[in-house]
């Protein structure tokens, strides 16, 4: 203890007399690594806890920006409406998980630190702030036109083709080609056209998707004006095989020209955005741990204590269901659901709130549907007709991915302002402490 002692700063002399097991619980509730002995990880936490994004006023002055994750140069029109809002605080954060049939996000505004004091309604009666839902989205990236055929370098996001299942293999009918009609040259022309664009989809040239990846981005900065942009981090799965899966190298070498595009658009045209990769299996514990010590509930009506770890399937149904929860709460008095919602009242509080934008609860209101299990009705009205025809929206686990990855990050920043202010009185710290905030309940 002498040691950690006389390495720590003064500021961080508290975390010395802390045991191990509380410096990682430390360590987990502000996603930080836990890995390591007591003396790395206290001297990682000193590191890494003053790498706040959610800071008070007060403190901001004090405490270095993380260097490694920003990056900041020039002016222009989009940069200058990000820096008004990180002038005031305000957070605009764009997270996203990962995928090329499937690739979502959520875009969340969130209250600055500085608008609690004046008593704004959008924090809750502990003071964290509720993050505003202001879109939501799956995409089809390797749907995405080519730029180069449409002379754009950034597309309206109305215009990007929504994911909702994965493509089907048609078969194919053999039929005597004599008695088929031969198209004219016009006809031709078209018919390769759209061949052609029919094998981009299936394609991975790396120009066509480094096309997608400057298109997609440079549309998602226009259009959100994003402070933070969160990528979900991809890892090597083989999916019980012996080799590793092909589509996750593709994913990952599309992870890759993601990070190429926005770091050549913070050194040529001065974009100071924060931009950090964020591991699911971390988000994952902070919501349910390990996944072990479960209560299993025998035949007989006792209760046993066994180690049991979370199934993937399992933690993809537990993400669906907490967002769920989540939505129906802030949603509970809200008059624009549609009748195929059932709304639900929540003792977890209200953790989100969604924007009164059409088409963020269209996917909200269709997301519940599914979620409860109810089947789209036959609407009363031609609008809700057409609402009832877009209400499909395909998987529930890429969605509640990205949003869950965006709040998530938001709590672990929250939680570092909490002890950067208060040090070992913070609530978060004292809990520890206490051995009642060892783990992150759902």
């Amino acid at each position: 203890m002498r040691v950690l002692g006389e390495t720590l700063t003064s500021t961080y002399q508290w975390l010395s007399h802390l045991k191990s097991s509380q410096l990682k619980n430390i360590a987990h509730v502000t996603g930080i690594p836990t890995a390591g002995p007591k003396l790395a990880l206290a001297l990682r936490l000193q590191r890494e806890l003053p790498q706040c994004e959610y800071l008070p006023p007060e403190l901001g002055a004090s405490i270095e920006p993380d260097s490694s994750a920003r990056r900041s140069a020039g002016q222009n029109g989009v940069q200058s409406e990000m820096d008004r809002d990180r002038g005031k605080g305000n957070l605009s954060i764009l997270s996203i998980d990962m995928g090329i049939q499937n690739l979502a996000f959520a875009h969340l505004l969130v209250p600055g630190p500085a608008m609690r004091k004046n008593g704004s309604s959008r924090f809750t009666a502990s003071g964290s702030p509720i993050p505003t839902l202001t879109a939501w989205h799956r995409l089809a990236v390797s749907a995405f036109p080519r730029s180069s055929t449409l002379g754009l370098s950034s597309l309206p996001l109305s215009t990007f083709p929504l994911s909702q299942s994965r493509p089907r293999k048609q078969k194919v009918r053999r039929e005597d080609e004599s008695t088929q009609p031969q198209p004219s040259s016009d006809e031709g022309a078209a018919i390769a056209t759209g061949s052609a664009e029919e094998d981009d989809k299936f394609s991975f040239a790396p120009d066509l998707y480094a096309e997608h990846a400057y298109t997609l981005i440079t549309s998602l900065l226009a259009t959100y004006k994003p402070t933070h942009i969160l990528i979900e981090r991809q890892r090597f799965r083989s999916g019980g095989a012996s080799a590793v899966q092909e589509w996750t190298l593709r994913v990952g070498v599309f992870e890759g020209m993601l990070y190429a595009v926005l770091h050549t658009l913070a050194r040529e045209r001065g974009y100071s955005i924060f931009v950090q990769g964020v591991e699911p299996s971390r988000v994952a514990r902070y919501w349910y741990g390990d996944g072990e010590n479960d209560v299993i509930q025998e035949k007989g009506g006792s209760e046993t204590t066994k180690k049991k770890r979370m199934t993937s399937k399992e933690g993809k149904k537990a993400k669906i269901d907490l967002v769920g929860k989540w939505l129906c709460a802030c949603e509970a008095g809200d008059e624009n659901i549609n009748d195929g919602v059932t709304k639900i009242s929540s003792t977890e509080g209200q953790k989100i709130d969604v924007a009164p934008d059409d088409n963020v609860r269209r996917v909200v209101n269709s997301y519940l549907r599914k979620w409860q299990g109810k089947k789209t009705t036959k609407s009363r009205s031609a609008v809700s007709s057409d609402e009832g025809s877009k209400s499909d929206i395909g998987k529930l686990d890429d969605l509640a991915d990205c949003l869950l990855q965006g709040v998530t990050w938001l709590d672990w920043h929250v939680a570092r302002a909490e002890i950067l202010r208060h040090g070992a009185d913070a609530s978060v710290v004292r809990d520890i402490i206490l051995n009642t905030g060892s783990a992150k309940t759902a």
